[in-house]
């Protein structure tokens, strides 16, 4: 098989594996190298967290290997650049059209700045964030306007600029490799008493791009008392928010699809995408990890508290004027019936319904329940339930 055909071969193949993933529940070692790869993506989320990543090892070894034997994932297995050779393909072959080669340095080096001052963005511009976005519009509850954008925008860059333009003119993870090819071959130099070579100067000008970026943001501080509901072992917001690279693992990997990515609209822009647990949607089962086990950086962790041995995701409340029991309009134990740990309770109470039955009332145990939410998927109420966790406190 000549060259070409195979790297078109192979690059299907990548490209048709990633969608598996992105669709499909896969195993957490997977994600974590097939994410791992993005290195502008797990740069930012240790760099904006203070924290090392799970996929940063994977980070390191293709930085290195990029630096020894050239770039091999870009050219052949990048999921993004397989779509664009796609899409080109598909349009006829399209001329490339010359661009200046700092841009995508200078991308490089504002979300690397961002990220310095703890400010993450860089899914925003890394190819496979971006890629499982649009990939995700298949599934219900990743389906955005993000994700169609980074469709129509690929093909048009395609058709204007010519091959692979997104990663002539925007991809932060490419000029990682590039500068990794860079550093190679100045590590291969064989005398340093020549004078300083073109190729020299112009890695030294791209790593100085880095540094010397402009930052056009502010730090972005959150109200601790306003965090939203996140998935066990989330982190507190202002580290999950940076830390998280928008992958979309947990939203595939949970299997009662009870975690929604935060909608791209509202005041919290930084929080965008970041994963959300919605019990209206689906409840948390008990001893599962899935959404933990697969994430590759380390977002979605360790619970900080746990009840009984179990992940604190919340705590239940009941609204009183919407609850059908309580209001003595019907003999509904519904969520008293849902809940698997027996943090609710009925009390008796002095009604007594249209047919002659006592009324009892539901009642939370805060000390037992951890908000796994079966009670507020299972509530009939139409529209908002009646029954609701809320994140904990303190």
């Amino acid at each position: 098989m000549k060259q070409p055909k195979l790297r078109r071969v192979v690059q299907a193949g990548c490209l048709a594996f990633f969608a598996a993933l992105v669709l499909i529940p896969t195993a957490a070692p997977v994600w974590t190298v097939m994410f791992g790869v993005d290195l502008a993506a797990v740069l930012c989320a240790a760099l904006s967290s203070r924290y090392w990543p799970t996929a940063a090892w994977v980070c390191a070894i293709a930085f290195l290997s990029t630096g020894i034997w050239g770039r091999f994932y870009c050219n052949h297995a990048c999921p993004m650049g397989s779509l664009q050779d796609t899409v080109d393909y598909a349009l006829g072959g399209r001329r490339a059209r010359r661009l200046p080669s700092f841009v995508p340095y200078l991308v490089l080096g504002c979300v690397v700045a961002l990220a310095a001052l703890g400010i993450n963005l860089a899914y925003w511009a890394s190819p496979l964030p971006l890629l499982s976005e649009s990939l995700g519009l298949v599934l219900p509850q990743r389906r955005s306007w993000l994700g169609a954008a980074v469709l129509v925008a690929v093909v048009g860059l395609v058709f204007a600029l010519g091959p692979r333009a997104y990663c002539r003119v925007l991809c932060p993870s490419g000029a990682l490799y590039a500068l990794a090819v860079r550093l190679g071959r100045l590590w291969r130099k064989q005398s340093r008493s020549k004078p300083m070579s073109k190729e020299r100067r112009q890695a030294i000008s791209h790593l100085a791009a880095v540094p010397l970026a402009p930052i056009a943001a502010t730090w972005a501080k959150t109200d601790p008392s306003n965090e939203p509901l996140r998935p066990p072992g989330g982190l507190p917001q202002a580290r999950l928010t940076t830390l998280c690279i928008r992958c979309g693992a947990c939203v595939a990997a949970c299997p009662t699809r009870a975690i929604w990515p935060a909608d791209t609209s509202g005041s919290e822009v930084l929080a965008s995408r970041a994963p959300l647990f919605v019990p209206r949607k689906g409840p948390c089962l008990e001893d599962c990890r899935a959404c933990a086990e697969a994430c590759p950086t380390g977002a979605l962790g360790k619970p900080l508290r746990t009840v009984r041995g179990r992940p604190v995701l919340g705590l239940a409340k009941i609204e009183g004027p919407r609850c059908v029991a309580i209001a003595g309009s019907s003999a509904c134990l519904v969520c008293y019936a849902a809940c698997t740990i027996g943090a609710i309770s009925l009390r008796p109470t002095s009604a007594v319904a249209p047919w002659g039955d006592p009324v009892f009332e539901p009642t939370v145990n805060k000390d037992l329940c951890h908000g796994c939410g079966h009670c507020e998927h299972g509530c009939p109420v139409q529209g908002r339930a009646a029954i609701r966790v809320f994140p904990p406190q303190g």
